[in-house]
Protein backbone atom coordinates (compact mmCIF):
# COMPACT_ATOMS: atom_id res chain seq x y z
CA UNK A 1 0.00 0.00 0.00
CA UNK A 2 1.51 3.31 -1.03
CA UNK A 3 1.42 6.32 1.20
CA UNK A 4 1.43 9.87 -0.03
CA UNK A 5 2.76 12.79 1.89
CA UNK A 6 0.89 16.06 2.08
CA UNK A 7 2.90 19.28 2.17
CA UNK A 8 1.10 22.28 3.54
CA UNK A 9 2.42 25.74 2.79
CA UNK A 10 1.33 28.90 4.53
CA UNK A 11 1.74 32.43 3.35
CA UNK A 12 3.91 34.43 5.74
CA UNK A 13 1.81 36.49 8.10
CA UNK A 14 3.14 39.49 10.00
CA UNK A 15 1.82 38.96 13.50
CA UNK A 16 2.06 42.13 15.56
CA UNK A 17 3.71 41.90 18.92
CA UNK A 18 1.90 42.73 22.12
CA UNK A 19 3.90 45.93 22.38
CA UNK A 20 2.82 47.05 18.88
CA UNK A 21 -0.83 46.26 19.71
CA UNK A 22 -0.66 48.33 22.92
CA UNK A 23 0.98 51.24 21.11
CA UNK A 24 -1.72 51.14 18.42
CA UNK A 25 -4.58 50.94 20.94
CA UNK A 26 -3.30 53.90 22.95
CA UNK A 27 -2.31 55.93 19.89
CA UNK A 28 1.33 56.10 20.98
CA UNK A 29 4.19 56.42 18.47
CA UNK A 30 6.07 53.23 17.65
CA UNK A 31 9.40 54.89 18.36
CA UNK A 32 10.73 57.75 20.38
CA UNK A 33 14.09 59.50 20.39
CA UNK A 34 15.72 60.85 23.52
CA UNK A 35 17.53 63.51 21.45
CA UNK A 36 16.02 66.52 19.73
CA UNK A 37 17.22 67.90 16.39
CA UNK A 38 17.78 71.24 14.75
CA UNK A 39 18.36 71.43 10.99
CA UNK A 40 20.65 74.08 9.56
CA UNK A 41 21.54 74.83 5.93
CA UNK A 42 25.06 76.23 5.55
CA UNK A 43 25.50 76.53 1.78
CA UNK A 44 26.41 79.93 0.36
CA UNK A 45 26.35 81.50 3.81
CA UNK A 46 22.58 81.67 3.58
CA UNK A 47 20.21 82.23 6.45
CA UNK A 48 17.74 79.74 4.99
CA UNK A 49 17.08 76.77 7.23
CA UNK A 50 14.89 73.70 7.10
CA UNK A 51 11.74 74.49 9.04
CA UNK A 52 9.65 71.33 8.97
CA UNK A 53 6.11 71.98 10.15
CA UNK A 54 6.62 75.71 10.61
CA UNK A 55 4.42 78.34 9.04
CA UNK A 56 6.07 80.32 6.25
CA UNK A 57 5.91 83.52 8.30
CA UNK A 58 7.40 81.88 11.40
CA UNK A 59 10.65 83.41 12.62
CA UNK A 60 13.51 80.98 12.04
CA UNK A 61 16.01 80.12 14.74
CA UNK A 62 18.72 81.80 12.67
CA UNK A 63 16.76 85.06 12.64
CA UNK A 64 16.54 84.82 16.42
CA UNK A 65 20.31 84.29 16.55
CA UNK A 66 21.08 87.42 14.54
CA UNK A 67 18.77 89.42 16.81
CA UNK A 68 19.87 87.86 20.10
CA UNK A 69 20.43 90.16 23.09
CA UNK A 70 23.83 91.44 24.20
CA UNK A 71 24.29 88.77 26.88
CA UNK A 72 24.40 86.14 24.13
CA UNK A 73 26.68 88.00 21.74
CA UNK A 74 29.62 85.67 22.52
CA UNK A 75 27.69 82.58 21.43
CA UNK A 76 28.44 81.07 18.01
CA UNK A 77 25.64 80.00 15.71
CA UNK A 78 26.50 76.32 16.17
CA UNK A 79 26.45 76.65 19.97
CA UNK A 80 23.19 78.60 19.77
CA UNK A 81 21.57 75.81 17.76
CA UNK A 82 22.84 73.24 20.26
CA UNK A 83 21.75 74.90 23.47
CA UNK A 84 19.09 77.58 23.03
CA UNK A 85 15.34 77.68 22.65
CA UNK A 86 13.28 80.74 21.87
CA UNK A 87 9.77 80.80 23.29
CA UNK A 88 7.63 83.92 23.48
CA UNK A 89 10.68 86.02 22.58
CA UNK A 90 12.50 84.59 25.61
CA UNK A 91 15.93 83.04 25.04
CA UNK A 92 16.23 79.97 27.26
CA UNK A 93 19.23 77.71 27.57
CA UNK A 94 18.37 74.10 26.84
CA UNK A 95 19.56 71.39 29.19
CA UNK A 96 18.97 73.11 32.51
CA UNK A 97 17.58 69.85 33.88
CA UNK A 98 20.40 67.73 32.52
CA UNK A 99 19.06 67.33 28.97
CA UNK A 100 21.63 66.75 26.27
CA UNK A 101 22.23 69.41 23.58
CA UNK A 102 20.26 69.41 20.38
CA UNK A 103 21.75 67.37 17.55
CA UNK A 104 22.47 69.94 14.83
CA UNK A 105 21.98 68.40 11.40
CA UNK A 106 24.23 70.55 9.21
CA UNK A 107 23.79 70.28 5.45
CA UNK A 108 25.17 70.15 2.82
CA UNK A 109 27.85 68.00 4.41
CA UNK A 110 30.93 69.68 2.98
CA UNK A 111 34.33 68.06 3.49
CA UNK A 112 37.36 70.30 3.87
CA UNK A 113 39.61 69.06 1.10
CA UNK A 114 42.01 71.77 -0.19
CA UNK A 115 42.64 69.65 -3.29
CA UNK A 116 39.15 70.65 -4.48
CA UNK A 117 39.27 74.49 -4.36
CA UNK A 118 35.62 75.10 -5.24
CA UNK A 119 34.21 72.78 -2.58
CA UNK A 120 36.85 73.87 -0.08
CA UNK A 121 35.73 77.49 -0.47
CA UNK A 122 32.17 76.43 0.39
CA UNK A 123 33.48 74.38 3.31
CA UNK A 124 35.38 77.38 4.73
CA UNK A 125 32.32 79.59 4.28
CA UNK A 126 30.24 77.06 6.23
CA UNK A 127 32.84 76.85 9.01
CA UNK A 128 32.89 80.63 9.40
CA UNK A 129 29.08 80.67 9.32
CA UNK A 130 28.91 78.13 12.15
CA UNK A 131 31.62 79.47 14.46
CA UNK A 132 32.37 83.13 13.73
CA UNK A 133 30.23 85.48 15.81
CA UNK A 134 28.01 87.62 13.62
CA UNK A 135 24.74 89.51 13.44
CA UNK A 136 24.80 89.87 9.66
CA UNK A 137 26.66 87.15 7.81
CA UNK A 138 26.38 88.93 4.46
CA UNK A 139 28.47 91.80 5.85
CA UNK A 140 31.33 89.66 7.18
CA UNK A 141 33.41 89.33 4.04
CA UNK A 142 32.92 92.89 2.67
CA UNK A 143 33.86 94.53 5.99
CA UNK A 144 36.86 92.28 6.68
CA UNK A 145 39.00 93.35 3.69
CA UNK A 146 39.50 89.64 2.93
CA UNK A 147 38.78 88.40 -0.57
CA UNK A 148 37.68 84.79 -0.05
CA UNK A 149 36.33 82.43 2.61
CA UNK A 150 39.33 80.11 2.70
CA UNK A 151 41.57 83.05 3.68
CA UNK A 152 38.96 84.22 6.18
CA UNK A 153 38.80 80.75 7.73
CA UNK A 154 42.61 80.57 8.02
CA UNK A 155 42.59 84.03 9.60
CA UNK A 156 40.00 82.86 12.13
CA UNK A 157 42.05 79.78 12.99
CA UNK A 158 45.07 81.96 13.74
CA UNK A 159 43.44 84.85 15.56
CA UNK A 160 40.16 83.65 17.09
CA UNK A 161 39.79 81.49 20.13
CA UNK A 162 39.38 77.97 18.69
CA UNK A 163 36.68 76.89 21.14
CA UNK A 164 35.00 74.91 18.37
CA UNK A 165 37.83 72.39 18.50
CA UNK A 166 36.45 71.22 21.85
CA UNK A 167 32.95 71.17 20.38
CA UNK A 168 33.40 69.89 16.82
CA UNK A 169 30.69 70.31 14.23
CA UNK A 170 29.72 67.59 11.70
CA UNK A 171 31.84 69.07 8.86
CA UNK A 172 35.13 67.12 8.77
CA UNK A 173 38.50 68.39 7.62
CA UNK A 174 40.69 66.17 5.48
CA UNK A 175 43.87 65.40 7.39
CA UNK A 176 46.93 64.58 5.34
CA UNK A 177 48.26 61.18 6.32
CA UNK A 178 51.97 60.97 7.06
CA UNK A 179 53.71 58.64 4.61
CA UNK A 180 54.86 55.43 6.20
CA UNK A 181 58.56 54.79 6.23
CA UNK A 182 59.73 52.16 3.75
CA UNK A 183 62.67 51.18 5.89
CA UNK A 184 62.55 49.85 9.39
CA UNK A 185 64.95 50.94 12.05
CA UNK A 186 67.85 48.54 12.40
CA UNK A 187 69.08 50.01 15.63
CA UNK A 188 68.77 47.85 18.68
CA UNK A 189 66.01 48.45 21.19
CA UNK A 190 66.94 49.23 24.76
CA UNK A 191 64.44 46.63 25.94
CA UNK A 192 66.48 43.91 24.23
CA UNK A 193 69.19 44.39 26.84
CA UNK A 194 66.85 42.99 29.48
CA UNK A 195 66.94 39.60 27.81
CA UNK A 196 70.70 39.41 27.27
CA UNK A 197 72.82 37.06 29.38
CA UNK A 198 74.72 38.80 32.12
Amino acid sequence: MSTSSIHLTFAPVNIPTAQEVCHTLFGSPMWVSSRQYHFLKVSEGTSDEVTFGLHQKAVSLYQHYTACPNELENISLYEFYQWYDVKSEQYKRHGACGAKPYVVDVWPHFVGNPADPETYEKFCCAKVFLHHLHHSFDDLLPTSNIQDWSTFYQHCQQTCHPHYQDNPDPLPEVVEEEPESDTESVEGNDDDELFQDA
